[in-house]
């Protein structure tokens, strides 16, 4: 078997919108558990989030013709919930960031 046969049999995976679809979910699964389950991942879902959004992509790329887009758009809606949730926390960091670079740190 060789190198190019082996992805090319990757690539034709058929589940990968399955895939895109999880990976998508999550980060808001994450940022559920820690809001109604009181339970604080930091340790985890950095990294774990940090691996979620390439898989994402990678994923959505290689079911783009033969996956079912309504799963791809789904867990693009779900990061999106997600980064949105944040927003606040990253304008903030944002600015802290900023008014440090000004020379105002705290």
């Amino acid at each position: 078997m060789s190198l190019r046969s082996a992805l090319s049999r990757v690539a034709c995976w058929k589940y990968w919108d399955v895939v895109a679809f999880v990976a998508g979910s999550i980060p808001p699964v994450l940022l559920l558990i820690a809001y109604y389950g009181g339970k604080h991942l930091s340790r985890l879902s950095g990294p774990v989030v940090l691996a979620a959004v390439p898989l994402y992509l990678l994923s959505a790329t290689l079911a783009w013709r033969r996956g079912d887009g309504r799963l791809i758009a789904g867990g693009c809606a779900m990061l999106m919930i997600a980064l949105i949730l944040m927003l606040p926390v990253i304008l903030a960091s944002a600015f802290l960031l900023a008014t440090c670079f000004t020379g105002d740190c705290v």
